[in-house]
């Protein structure tokens, strides 16, 4: 069942971070360049008019972004910095918490607020193509853009993916 098996990966993790050399442990749905799921994100409370095609994300239009589900200490243990804000407190990676904290990489806090501060945000996941009920966050850090690629030399441009970061 759930409870067992979060329980199991705890003590993996517990027991990993103890071994000798081992720096830095976190989990994480999907590794660095790995398959990810996709959402539609965007700014939250604000949605077209039904017969509007928004051309903004301030006219409400979304955006399809890639996401991860992270466990504590992800970002330091790959070793990205962020540009601003924090990683995931203790609360908000609780199972089941009511706190909905993200964290997006700047291309898309760009996308979703021109020209204005992304940080202390709400957007929106989900309610989009997938018929899923839609999922309000706050944007608690923001992480430089990354390639999703190996294979490609530098981030993949704006119009096609963003990153996104959410506690389990």
């Amino acid at each position: 069942d759930e409870v067992r098996g979060r329980q199991s990966v705890r003590t993996l993790a517990e027991r990993l971070h103890g071994l000798p050399g081992v720096e830095g442990i976190s989990l994480a749905s999907s590794v660095p360049f790995g398959r990810r799921d996709w959402r539609d994100v965007g700014r939250a409370g604000v949605a077209p008019a039904a017969e509007a095609m928004a051309e903004s994300a301030v006219m409400g239009k979304s955006f399809g972004t890639d996401y991860n589900v992270i466990g504590a200490d992800y970002f330091r243990t790959i070793r990205l910095p962020l540009a601003k804000g924090r990683e995931f407190n203790a609360s908000e990676l609780e199972p089941g918490s009511a706190s909905s904290a993200a964290i997006i990489d700047q291309e898309l806090a760009l996308w979703l607020w021109p020209g204005e501060e992304a940080l202390g945000r709400q957007l929106q996941i989900g309610g989009g193509a997938k018929g899923e009920s839609p999922r309000v966050l706050v944007v608690v850090g923001i992480v430089p853009t990354l390639r999703n690629s190996i294979i490609e030399p530098k981030p993949v441009p704006p119009d096609l993916d963003y990153e996104m970061w959410l506690g389990p």
